[in-house]
Order: C-alpha cells, then sequence, then structure tokens
C-alpha cells in the first residue's frame, strides 16, 4: 500500500492523532514512535510499519528533533506538506501549552513533585511498550536469521556505546550488508535518476539563513530585551542549533548548554538543569526543553519563538529530503538495502528501552507496571495513548 499523499486522510484526522499522540508520548523520541506505530500502523492502518521504520532511518541521519523530523516524515507521507505540517504542530501543542504552564508555576515556585512522581509510574510502562513495539515490528519485517544477527548487534552497539556516530555507521552498515546479502537474489529493477543540482539550493539557503540570523541580529542589537530584535535572536539562536546538530535530544544538551547558559547567560546552570527534566517529564520531545527556555526570556511569546526555531527548520529540510526517497525506493538495490536498515533499525528501537530504563526505579511499583504494560501491549488491542495516560496517574498514587 502506497502512503504517499494519501488523500483518504483528512487533514483534520492528522492534526487531532498527532495531538492525541502529543498529550500521552512521555519518556523520549521512541515512546512517541512507539505510540504512532500503534495508533497509525496498527489500529487505523493508514500507513505500513515499513514507513514508520524508512522515516527513521531518514530523520537518524538528518540534522534536528529526530522524533518530530519523523512525524513530519509520516505526515509529508500522508497529505504531502501540509500534512507534514499539520502533523508537526499536533504533535508538538500539548507539551507546550504543558511547559509553558509548568515554566509559570515553576518560575513562581519552583516546585513540580506530582509531575515527577507521573512520570516514575510512566517509565516503565513506556520501556514495555517500546520493547513490544520492536517485537511486533520484528514479526512484520524481519524475515530470516541475518535481519536477526544485524538487529541484535545494532541493538547491542547502540546499548553500550551510544551517540549520534555509532547510530550513523550501524545504519550505513545496515544498508551495506542489506545490499550484499540481499540484492544478488532480487529480481534485478534500476530507476534513472535525474539529478537537477537546483535541488540543493533550498537546503543550502535554509542553512545558511538559520545560522547567520544569529550574528546579524547580534550586530543589530546584542541586548533588545523584550524587542524585535531579541525575538530574532531566540528564533536564530534555536534554528542554528537545531539545524547544525545531528543526532536527537541528548546530543543537543550539552551545546545548548554551552550557548545558552555560558554564552547568552539567558538562564542559570541550575534553571537549565530543571528545564531538561521539564522536557523529559512531559510529553513530547525532550528538547521542548527550548519552550523553557523561550519562557524565561519573553514569556509566552518567547516560548512560541523558540519552539518554532527548534523544530520548523529541521522540518522542513526532512520534507525536502523525503523527496528523494521517493523516487529511489522502488529500486532493487534500494530495496535490498533497506532490508538491512529496517533490520538494524528494529535494534535501535530495542535497544532505546533498555537505555530509558536505565533511569528506573528498580523497585515492585516499577516491575509491576512495567509487566503489565508489556503483556497488555503484546497480547491485546489496547490503546497505548491510554495505558501510558492510566500509568501516570497509578505512578502518583503507588509512588
Amino acid at each position: 500500500m502506497s502512503t504517499k499523499a494519501n488523500n483518504k486522510v483528512s487533514l483534520w484526522y492528522l492534526f487531532t492523532t498527532f495531538l492525541k499522540i502529543g498529550s500521552a508520548s512521555f519518556g523520549g523520541f521512541m515512546s512517541l514512535i512507539a505510540v504512532v506505530q500503534n495508533q497509525l500502523a496498527e489500529r487505523d492502518k493508514v500507513i505500513e510499519n515499513e514507513t514508520v521504520l524508512d522515516g527513521i532511518s531518514l530523520t537518524s541521519v538528518l540534522p534536528g528533533p529526530v522524533a518530530v523530523n519523523t512525524v513530519a516524515y509520516i505526515g509529508n507521507q500522508l497529505r504531502g506538506v501540509k500534512g507534514a505540517l499539520i502533523s508537526m504542530l499536533g504533535v508538538i501543542i500539548p507539551s507546550f501549552i504543558l511547559i509553558c504552564t509548568l515554566s509559570h508555576f515553576y518560575f513562581e515556585y519552583g516546585q513540580f513533585q506530582e509531575v515527577k512522581l507521573a512520570f516514575k509510574g510512566i517509565l516503565p510502562v513506556v520501556c514495555a511498550i517500546i520493547v513490544a513495539i520492536a517485537y511486533k515490528m520484528a514479526r512484520k519485517n524481519i524475515k530470516d536469521y541475518r535481519q536477526v544477527i544485524m538487529a541484535l548487534i545494532a541493538a547491542a552497539l547502540l546499548l553500550f556505546t551510544g551517540g549520534f556516530w555509532t547510530t550513523f555507521i550501524v545504519l550505513v552498515a545496515g544498508g551495506l550488508l542489506g545490499y550484499l546479502v540481499y540484492h544478488p537474489s532480487m529480481p534485478q529493477q534500476s530507476i534513472a535518476i535525474r539529478f537537477d543540482p537546483k535541488l540543493l539550493l533550498w537546503p543550502v539557503l535554509l542553512i545558511i539563513t538559520c545560522m547567520g540570523i544569529v550574528p546579524l541580529v547580534n550586530l543589530m542589537s546584542p541586548e533588545g530585551d523584550g524587542s524585535i530584535s531579541q525575538s530574532f535572536s531566540i528564533l536564530g539562536t534555536f534554528s542554528s542549533i537545531s539545524i547544525s546538530l545531528f543526532g536527537g535530544g541528548y546530543v543537543f544538551l550539552p551545546v545548548m548548554q554551552e550557548i545558552i547558559v555560558e554564552h547568552y547567560h539567558w538562564v542559570l546552570q541550575q534553571e537549565f538543569a530543571d528545564g531538561i527534566a521539564l522536557g523529559q517529564i512531559t510529553p513530547g520531545p525532550i528538547m521542548i526543553t527550548a519552550t523553557f527556555i523561550g519562557y524565561k526570556l519573553m514569556g509566552v511569546w518567547g516560548a512560541a519563538v523558540a519552539t518554532v526555531g527548534m523544530f520548523l527548520p529541521p522540518g522542513l529540510l526532512t520534507i525536502y529530503c523525503s523527496r528523494f526517497f521517493d523516487t529511489i525506493r522502488s529500486s532493487s538495490a534500494v530495496q535490498a538495502i533497506f532490508k538491512g536498515v529496517r533490520a538494524v533499525v528494529i535494534g535501535m528501537i530495542l535497544s532505546s528501552a533498555f537505555i530509558i530504563g536505565k533511569d528506573l526505579d528498580m523497585v515492585w511499583q516499577s516491575f509491576l507496571l512495567g509487566g503489565a504494560a508489556l503483556g497488555l501491549s503484546i497480547f491485546t488491542n489496547i490503546n497505548l495513548i491510554y495505558l501510558i495516560v492510566i500509568s501516570g496517574i497509578l505512578g502518583i498514587v503507588l509512588f
């Protein structure tokens, strides 16, 4: 089933579905993708599992927040550019509103204990959900022992080393192995790719613009607190960060700390650490921390500007690059490559459950919630959004 520009899927469906997903996707990138896979592929059947895996493959090697970029890729496959932008908006709005609300209380009172307790209940459930999603994807996409080996090696490498370069090397190696192992036995089918150098113009202009706004604004008015120049400085700073860094949220954090805390002094070190904590214990991507920093600087307006800067430029780049995916995917060589890539992506998903699980409290409540969530996710058709919400409530009660 081709999912490109599927007109049976309305823009309203995309907005409301991703709004619902964004309201309950605690735990970072893979937990959000797990809920997306469950809702759109398993329950609503508007995309294939392969579409999710292809999106992860592409966005893992592009700059910017991987989770939101993957949502943009899926939205683009379903309804083109409008679908991508609507999907991004829907998935970000809930975390944006929650971060703004918590930021207000944080800067007024400095406490969010109940949210921390809810997250203690959510974290083991998220880990179990990711394991279940990896299992379900493996059943549908892994066809022989060679893909099993690729997936397990990828999971082990990412579990014990991690980082963007490990992810990049694993994806490249998976594609190379897929080509070497599967291409010789596949029906040979090639495609003619006509490359127009003009196609590079827009992404190059996007990168230059994003990385040039900050020094330009600083020359005009380096202080400009509460002014138009301050808004552009926030927009340019977060655009520069998002479009120039690879590897997801945890790779961004040290760079953000250097720029935001050490260079601009927009927030204190403790405030920055607490902003990261809020990004982790609220739904949506961890880089929603940008919203917290923007709120500190200029209230809700600053939060909105920072959020746009962090998520929109790499999202546009993802939409652009997905055009090349659609052009080459019918080639037998590309199909062989993706048999390897999809296997290692499943390994990546599995490893993320254990990486997230490092922060678990090893108590009976965690094992109870995690075990129940694993069984329900594998053996029932329960909506994972409700499962995550219930686990948050149980976290407040049990912990």
